[in-house]
């Protein structure tokens, strides 16, 4: 039964760094009650402008004591749960009434302790704790000079944290060490923790039976776009309605879904198709041409192949600082221009378009239209 393998949650312990910050909050916690009174009623003690180190102290002080409080509430339900077929004939109400109580009652608190997890690591600082490791991680094989390229998607799992897929191609002899170093700096904070072996860092290699790596990561790209192809997500729901999900998660919180890693700057791809003949020859012309054909493999290979570094590409983004003043009224900074090649700037921007007011009425009665579209040439 559920109640033989139901076990007591254990209390969150305060982090020990923090507590010699912590001590300094009784002075001021003193002084706040002798200045202002015992809080009877709010349970609210103003102790004004803090620094910095005790700021957090006394948030992860709120967040524990929450935590534990909830804890202890949870275990209070799993207690009556282990105890539901002898002491029910003692409570209020059938069996079953009284099992769904519990059943609620645990939820409830489940999402509680949700609400002030989210307060703590939002998915956009869960990205960034991502970012940060695969930083590590990146230098940790340059320094090894390990070689690969290829593809990170991005989704979210059930609770909202982000979860990385990454695919990658690299030499056969490099496979072992670059799986062993990314799995060293995955299991480095708390990997001791009940599931982290398991779930921390997955390893598969192709098969080809079962698919390619185009197939592979076109599933996970439909999954984030609109999921087309797709006859359900993970959970057996409709793909389409999880893929809008996935974007609205995406947008909110400010992930990128989708980063190529190695190989040339798809902006400058980009930029390539945007150009016009401009009487460009050699080398340019046949990196245009290749990207206006929509050619990526050839296209790669002329920019000095999957591993080239970028000081050594045959071209560059020709970027110009915009002293403009954005919507925030700070300056726009660099923007990219046009393409760098042989000290050369080719300018691939030449029009902007710019939202502005229409001036004249739209009709008789005097109605302006708010806002239209109109192109200008740099």
């Amino acid at each position: 039964m559920a109640r033989d393998f139901i076990k007591e949650v254990e209390e969150i312990s305060y982090p020990t760094e923090h507590l010699g910050s912590l001590k300094r909050a009784m002075p001021l916690i003193m002084a706040a009650i002798e200045r202002d009174g015992l809080p009877i009623e709010s349970g609210l003690i103003d102790l004004g402008a803090v620094d910095k180190g005790l700021d957090v102290a006394l948030f992860f002080f709120y967040w524990v004591s929450e935590t534990n409080e909830i804890i202890e509430n949870i275990n209070a339900v799993l207690t009556d749960m282990r105890e539901l077929p002898t002491n029910y004939a003692f409570l209020r109400g059938s069996p079953k009434t009284r099992y769904y109580l519990l059943v609620r009652t645990f939820f409830y608190e489940f999402y509680r302790f949700r609400e002030i997890y989210h307060q703590v690591a939002t998915p956009r600082e869960a990205q960034t704790y991502l970012n940060k490791i695969w930083s590590r991680i990146r230098s940790r094989l340059d320094d090894r000079d390990l070689t690969y390229y290829g593809m990170r998607v991005v989704k979210p799992q059930h609770d909202d944290t982000p979860h990385w897929h990454l695919l990658f191609f690299m030499p056969k002899e490099h496979v072992e060490q670059v799986g062993s170093v990314i799995q060293d700096y995955a299991m480095r904070e708390d990997g001791d923790e009940a599931g982290a072996a398991k779930h921390r860092y997955k390893e598969e290699h192709i098969d080809r039976s079962k698919g390619t790596a185009a197939s592979y990561i076109a599933k996970y790209i439909s999954k984030n776009i609109d999921g087309f192809g797709l006859d359900c997500d993970i959970d057996g729901g409709e793909p389409i309605s999880a893929a809008e999900r996935v974007r609205v998660w995406a947008s909110t919180w400010g992930i990128r879904q989708f980063q190529p890693i190695g190989g040339p700057s798809v902006t400058l791809w980009r930029e390539l198709r945007r150009m016009g003949e401009m009487g460009v020859t050699g080398e340019l012309k046949e990196l245009r041409d290749t990207a206006d054909k929509g050619e990526w493999d050839r296209f790669v290979m002329l920019m000095g192949g999957p591993q080239a570094k970028r000081k050594n590409f045959p071209i560059t983004l020709a970027k110009q600082w915009n002293d403009k003043p954005n919507r925030y009224g700070e300056p726009k900074g660099e923007e990219v221009i046009g393409i760098a090649w042989e000290k050369t700037v080719f300018p691939t921007r030449i029009h902007q378009w710019v939202i502005s007011h229409k001036s004249e009425p739209e009709s008789k009665e005097g109605r302006l239209s708010l806002k239209r579209l109109r192109m200008k040439t740099q």
